[in-house]
């Protein structure tokens, strides 16, 4: 299983790969118009929370691939709203499995490229969480 987070930045401009997330900095108010009890994902939660997929890999694979029309980057700030809320929530979960991925707005970038482009980093990506399961089981049926 791989989790998928994906979310708009109007700033973006490429295919945004988010490395971390952080637990406290949650002032903003939701669209219920309530933020998180002592402005944390989770009280007693580390700040920072990584991802251990190879995200380096993937951008690069991105990057590399001329079919793609879309550019990829990583990131360590995926904001203080929703975006960076719902990931932490994801890593703490499971850090080997979990990815929030930026995409640029329409005005940017079109469906179509954002898609293709979006489309190769899930691929790329569950690859990862299948040989590393695959690792797994051959190690606990010795």
């Amino acid at each position: 299983m791989l989790v998928v987070h994906v979310g708009v930045a109007g700033h973006a401009s490429k295919l945004t790969l988010e490395e971390q997330a952080g637990n406290d900095g949650y002032t903003c108010l939701d669209i219920k118009h309530t933020c998180p009890q002592d402005h944390c994902c989770i009280p007693g939660g580390k700040d920072i929370l990584m991802t251990n997929l190879p995200l380096k890999d993937v951008a690069r694979d991105i990057n590399q691939n001329v079919s793609l029309q879309l550019k990829c980057e990583l990131s360590q700030d995926p904001g203080k709203y929703l975006c960076s809320f719902v990931y932490y929530t994801s890593l703490n979960q499971d850090a080997s499995r979990s990815i929030f991925i930026h995409v640029p707005p329409l005005e940017v970038c079109s469906a179509e490229i954002t898609a293709k482009a979006l489309a190769q980093a899930i691929r790329l990506l569950y690859r990862t969480v299948q040989v590393a399961d695959a690792t797994t089981n051959i190690r606990l049926s010795s």
